[in-house]
């Protein structure tokens, strides 16, 4: 019961805290993104066309002095937007085009920073997302351990697994939001746009930890799952390994002309046929990458005087690869033409 009296001293503080933060020192911090109301959008279009009838009726009106008010204007109406100078210039480019489609365009897609109790533009999102998962986190401590005392099934051990909770359930929240915002913005880190839900998430997460871990479990396999695939089809590869050697019967055999070979070799399947390889000095050549399967391969070496060819087939699969196979080359036929000596 001691250790509930403590959960709900230290909640109590921590929500004092938080009003007094954000009502009271820094009320001024409290923003969030939002796009454009239509009366807001409306207010806008209607100043524009004012301007444009003040320029008509009045060729000797000053248009910079007047397009001056006119800024002056929409600056005071939005003057809830917590200097957001981003929008404002950019707004007061829009208007200063003098085309009223553009500036409709831009005031759909415009987004602004307007006032909101809680802390949610992109420079103080994090400790709303932090101080929420605490809250979310004595909430459930509060619940389950009110619970745990009324049926007498309170067990002091669990304490430390409290503290444990309140330590790790905060950081478990920050990575989870970001981690999801990451993969639905293809890898780019995006904390504009974020609203109310962050708030909501963030509790849950706090009052689920456990949920949350098995949560960010979830996305360790979303995150990794593409390079662990490429792993495991990776180690299904094999290596074909050979050597290129002359029949023991050839006389005198041209072994300098042993890297002027051509091997090629193919599946049974057909799926699958390399590019021309080349031995090295001594014969041995290697191809990576292959799929268990059954292939033919073919050597042929033309020097001079002769040509020479070997072919063979063989089952590549886990027990087979990296065996250095053997490729008899025979003499085929002379190619130097005798001619007629009659």
């Amino acid at each position: 019961m001691k250790q509930i009296n403590s959960y709900v001293w230290i909640l109590s503080v921590l929500l004092i805290l938080y009003i007094l933060f954000h009502f009271l020192f820094f009320p001024d911090l409290g923003s969030e993104k939002a796009l454009l109301e239509e009366n807001q959008k409306q207010f806008v279009l209607n100043q524009f066309d004012s301007f444009h009838e003040k320029l008509n009726m009045d060729s000797t009106i000053n248009y910079d002095s007047l397009l001056n008010i006119d800024y002056a204007v929409m600056d005071n109406y939005f003057s809830c937007c917590n200097s957001d100078s981003a929008f404002s210039e950019n707004l007061k480019l829009a208007y200063k085009a003098l085309e009223k489609e553009n500036l409709e365009l831009f005031l759909d897609e415009a987004c602004w920073y307007k006032e909101s109790i809680f802390w949610l533009d992109s420079k103080w999102i994090l400790i709303e997302v932090l101080v929420w998962s605490l809250f979310g986190v004595f909430c459930s401590l509060l619940f389950h351990g009110s619970e745990a005392v009324r049926q007498n099934k309170f067990d002091p051990k669990e304490i430390a697994v409290h503290y444990a909770k309140l330590i790790y359930s905060p950081i478990i929240t920050v990575i989870i939001i970001f981690s999801g915002n990451v993969l639905i913005n293809d890898g780019a880190i995006n904390v504009e746009g974020i609203s109310y839900w962050v708030i909501v998430l963030s509790f849950i997460l706090g009052f689920y930890s456990r949920r949350a871990i098995d949560l960010l479990d979830r996305i360790k396999d979303l995150i990794f799952r593409s390079s662990e695939a490429k792993k495991d089809e990776d180690e299904l590869k094999l290596t074909l390994q050979g050597i290129v050697k002359f029949d023991s019967s050839i006389v005198r055999p041209p072994l300098k002309e042993l890297s002027n070979a051509t091997i090629l070799v193919q599946s049974a399947s057909g799926e699958f046929q390399s590019d021309i390889l080349k031995p090295d000095s001594k014969g041995i050549f290697s191809l990576y990458g292959l799929s268990p399967d059954e292939y033919s391969v073919s050597v042929e070496l033309v020097t001079s005087t002769k040509e020479y060819e070997a072919q063979t087939t063989l089952k590549l699969d886990e027990n087979t690869a990296d065996l250095a196979n053997e490729l008899i080359l025979i003499e085929v036929t002379d190619n130097i033409d005798d001619g007629d000596d009659g």
